[in-house]
């Protein structure tokens, strides 16, 4: 899964980068906080996504914030890896109690 602002990369690659959404605003307009009665309803549907897509790796450009991961996957769940300077890997854990409903 490829999270950023730059959605020409399924074109360049000539694949899908799995990516949830078309843009990542940075304002919190877009994805719904945890105070949002809507945030529990959007985190599963992105763990679901993870899990039926066998997403085992997450890249974040650094025109996003890995808050668009992390406010909805904990740390914990995920080893980050920096690849380059504007260049985040995520490897997903799936043994981490997010993908059983243990949150």
């Amino acid at each position: 899964m490829l999270i950023t602002n730059y959605s020409f990369f399924s074109v360049l690659l000539d694949e899908s980068v799995n990516g949830i959404t078309r843009w990542y605003p940075g304002n919190d307009s877009a994805f719904p906080t945890k105070e949002n009665k809507s945030y529990n309803v959007y985190k599963k549907f992105l763990l679901k996504q993870i899990q039926d897509k066998k997403i085992v790796n997450v890249y974040i450009i650094s025109d996003v914030s890995e808050k668009n991961l992390l406010d909805y996957l904990r740390i914990e769940c995920v080893n980050k890896k920096e690849i380059y300077k504007h260049l985040s890997k995520y490897e997903i854990n799936r043994k981490c109690s997010d993908f059983y409903g243990k949150q």
